[in-house]
């Protein structure tokens, strides 16, 4: 905690409202609302606390805060400020995730079509449906049943769905549009519960059809009301009232949380969505902030009913949906009211100060009654079941919501326990203390142009990305691959020792025999013999073949469907993958570069520019002069650049001294 943080603790109020916590870049990393600013932020700052919450501590240098009069309204402002900042650490559908809906649109000769938004455009639309796939088996279906257009409106002969009775090709045919009136109708129909007539109107087309010996036709028709009766199926059916619901349940353990909502939809419950998330507040709290940013879209078709379990406050609830699909007003006003208290932290600046409360009275009168939020929910209601089958389903939400949480913790569990127990098992094995942190070296290079090595390292079986380190070769010329390696291990071990860093449990050399070698050696000049060594020996596939150990070192016998040769494996294929992507990177670099080398008029920045433009030589050189020069660089420059570049390549006439200056041609 620095001294910024612990004089603004000491200033923070006894009010509700929300916080702000801040990187040292001064980006919002997080958002947060409390009853009482006082105790709420100060508990991240005194105390202990889990894992996840100590990282988000470790990274914040400043905060500030918005006082606002209600807890209400805390929570409105919590939405909104997360919809600005979009902080990593919140919860929120930051993937921007659109339910699919179903959409008759709004033409003359209108189609059937699958979409991620709800518009104003007079279409007509169904849903939500919880996921692409339930949508898209609907729309099939409705395409056997309603030959809604599928082809173009200037078509001058039938198309294919024509032929298969899928399409009426209205433009060609010239439909009465009252057809299309009528299938619409009858699609809401059958959407709402009401396919008997459907299924009546289908079993007659199909006994006239097999009286016809017209038997195709018939089983077209058959499997049709087949496909109706498994649609039925798949959606359970909770009551006959036909109502547009979502069903909210939610489950929390060791700091995340899960969230099931059930998508009821003329009366039937369709698929589930599920959401599990890490929380930093009080659970309730941060339950109602999902509520609010699962409804914050605008193109989001509200149902008649929310169900909600009866821990959670129900006015709260209907203060968060209705901010979040208040258009005009209310996220409007909400916006004002950020800009002019976030102003007072010295966030913001306005240019007059009557702007300021200006703004602030806005905000009073948008907000300050509970009243007006309520009225934006006419429509919807926000209902706690106590009893009968609706409580049954919010407590099925529930308790689907704790099975995937604790499913989630097994899975992660197991996992942990199969990589921990083969670090352990890798330690017996070798003879060697558990080796918790495991480094790996490998080198890259091409006839020795570009020569790098990297090194990764895993902690506990696992990947520890920010301990991954990089090395340019500069001590050796061509390509000597030992040299190398000595230079980077003495590079890097030196470093260790010079500046007290962790030092390696066991280093697992990328290669055999030799590799080996050179790392004992190494260690050895440094003091650091006691460190284990082993070789990850590759076959001709170039595939982990053998693990290599000991004084002299000997094949140790690994079941390859053990998971300590598949944790050899891993680390063998990351140090490997690191190790070539940093080369390919500086190899492009360099190759742009030297070719570009020595042409008048282009420096470092027009480089730059072509680099950015063009991302490789390839693309300059099948460029025009003027796209060259549109690039940033002057005409004159561009010729010249394409002059180079268009030089004619190596020929039998130079193949020879080609041969003398690279060796390995000669081979």
């Amino acid at each position: 905690m620095n001294q910024t943080i612990k004089a603004k603790l000491e200033l923070l109020p006894d009010s509700p409202g929300c916080y702000l916590h801040k990187d040292k870049n001064g980006t919002v990393i997080y958002v947060g609302k409390a009853k009482n600013l006082k105790n709420r932020v100060r508990s991240y700052f005194h105390g202990s606390h889990n894992t996840k919450t100590e990282l988000l501590v470790s990274e914040i240098e400043d905060l500030e805060w918005i006082v606002v009069d209600s807890n209400i309204e805390s929570l409105v402002l919590e939405i909104n400020l997360i919809q600005r900042y979009k902080p990593k650490y919140n919860i929120m559908l930051k993937d921007d995730k659109y339910y699919p809906f179903l959409k008759i649109t709004n033409e003359k000769y209108p189609r059937l079509l699958v979409v991620r938004k709800v518009q104003k455009d007079g279409a007509t639309y169904f849903g939500p449906y919880p996921d692409v796939r339930a949508a898209n088996e609907v729309k099939r279906l409705l395409d056997r049943i309603f030959p809604f257009r599928k082809c173009g409106l200037h078509e001058k002969k039938v198309c294919f769905y024509f032929h298969i009775h899928q399409c009426l090709c209205p433009v060609v045919n010239h439909v009465d549009p009252q057809v299309f009136k009528e299938m619409t109708q009858e699609v809401k129909e059958f959407l709402t519960g009401s396919d008997q007539k459907i299924i009546k109107e289908l079993e007659s087309k199909m006994l006239v059809a097999s009286n016809k010996m017209e038997f195709e036709q018939a089983a077209e028709y058959r499997d049709i009301i087949k496909a109706i009766g498994t649609l039925r199926t798949k959606q359970r059916v909770m009551n006959q009232d036909l109502q547009d619901r979502d069903v909210f349940g939610y489950y929390v353990d060791k700091g995340w949380m899960c969230v099931q909502v059930f998508f009821v939809r003329q009366g039937k419950l369709i698929q589930r969505d599920v959401n599990m998330f890490p929380y930093y507040n009080e659970a309730e709290e941060d339950f109602l902030t999902y509520i609010g940013q699962f409804y914050q879209e605008n193109n989001h078709m509200m149902p008649r009913e929310i169900f909600i379990p009866q821990n959670v406050d129900k006015a709260s609830v209907k203060a968060v949906v209705a901010a979040s699909q208040a258009e005009n007003s209310l996220t409007k006003a909400q916006a004002r009211a950020v800009d002019a208290k976030v102003f007072t932290a010295k966030t913001v600046k306005f240019s007059d100060q009557q702007d300021v409360e200006q703004s602030i009275v806005k905000l009073d009168k948008e907000l300050s009654s509970e009243k007006r939020l309520s009225s934006l929910l006419a429509k919807t209601k926000i209902i706690q079941p106590s009893r009968g089958e609706k409580k049954q389903l919010v407590n099925m939400a529930m308790k689907n919501a704790q099975t995937q949480l604790q499913l989630k913790f097994d899975v992660a569990e197991r996992d942990m326990l199969k990589t921990t127990k083969a670090v352990e098992n890798l330690g017996k094995i070798l003879g060697i203390p558990k080796p918790v942190r495991i480094e790996s070296f490998d080198n890259s290079n091409i006839m020795g142009t570009s020569p790098v090595s990297a090194m990764v390292v895993f902690i506990d079986g696992k990947p520890s990305k920010k301990d991954y380190r990089k090395y340019k070769i500069k001590t050796v010329v061509g390509a000597d691959d030992y040299a190398s390696m000595r230079e980077v291990m003495t590079r890097r071990y030196s470093r260790a020792l010079r500046e007290g860093t962790a030092l390696p449990d066991l280093i697992a050399m990328d290669g055999g025999a030799g590799q080996v070698n050179i790392a004992k050696q190494v260690l050895r000049e440094l003091g650091l013999s006691k460190i284990p060594v082993a070789g990850m020996q590759k076959n001709d596939k170039h595939q982990t073949s053998e693990l290599l150990f000991g004084d002299p070192l000997e094949v140790v016998p690994l079941s390859r469907q053990s998971q300590e040769f598949f944790l050899l494996t891993r680390i063998q294929d990351e140090v490997h993958r690191f190790a070539i992507t940093f080369h390919r990177q500086l190899r492009g670099k360099n190759t742009f570069s030297s070719k570009l080398d020595g042409i008048v008029g282009l420096g470092p920045k027009r480089k730059q520019k072509l680099l950015t433009t063009f991302k490789n030589l390839k693309a300059i050189e099948e460029a025009t002069v003027q796209e060259v020069a549109d690039a940033g660089v002057p005409y004159e420059v561009a010729e010249r650049v394409k002059a180079t570049l268009e030089k004619p390549k190596a020929t039998d006439d130079n193949w020879e001294s080609l041969k003398d200056q690279v060796p390995e041609i000669k081979k």
